[in-house]
């Protein structure tokens, strides 16, 4: 009993002073971009911040961009992360995908 009370102690004391985004500034970002708004409100600033760097290897990286989300489908649908699914889906349409290509990269995960 004594642990428990600790961890929840010490969570809690950890959560309290962990620096949260204002209303504002969560609602500015999430106009950045709608998948912000996956985030708990506590981590999205770090989130946003994480994703922003990693998504620069669909864009900077020596894969075109319309085949790195085709392979980002594959990994997120092997996986089974239906936002990551959904996200990429997304992101490779913008990138130029069409629904074949975004079928048969499914289909190759499976």
């Amino acid at each position: 009993m004594k642990f428990t009370f600790s961890t929840f102690l010490l969570l809690f004391v950890t959560v309290s002073y962990v620096q949260q985004l204002t209303d504002l500034e969560y609602d500015a970002l999430v106009e950045k971009s709608a998948f912000n708004e996956m985030y708990p409100k506590v981590v999205a600033e770090d989130s946003a911040e994480y994703f922003a760097a990693w998504n620069k290897l669909f864009s900077e990286g020596p894969i075109a961009t319309k085949e790195a989300r085709l392979a980002a489908i594959s990994a997120s649908a092997a996986m089974k992360c239906e936002y990551c699914i959904a996200a990429q889906i997304h992101l490779a349409k913008e990138a130029g995908a069409s629904e074949d290509e975004i079928k048969t990269a499914i289909q190759i995960a499976a």
